[in-house]
């Protein structure tokens, strides 16, 4: 992710939080994020398609499992990085991904 220029924490520096953001459901959360911020999405109408994302596990994440991961976002964004880093970070990865 690093190389893409995706920053991230490093699992140790995170401490026992991170499990509270397995790569599934912080996939999940940032993609319904980009989609609201980017291209206008209503929230309700985001789950539908991140689903797949938590769903290459079997099983969609439980509400209370989102919930969590919003009450701890600094797992899921670089520190100084607000929702709009989001986007930004997003793009510029699927750019050099190309």
């Amino acid at each position: 992710m690093r190389g893409h220029g995706l920053e991230m924490r490093s699992v140790k520096a995170m401490g026992p939080d991170r499990r509270i953001a397995p790569h599934s459901l912080a996939g999940q959360v940032l993609l319904g994020e980009w989609l609201e911020e980017r291209h206008g999405w209503a929230p309700a109408g985001t789950g539908q398609f991140t689903v797949a994302v938590f769903g290459h596990h079997e099983v969609p994440p439980e509400h209370a499992q989102i919930a969590s991961l919003y009450e701890h976002e600094e797992l899921l964004r670089t520190s100084g990085c607000e929702r709009p880093c989001v986007a930004a970070d997003a793009d510029r990865a699927a750019r050099r991904v190309r």
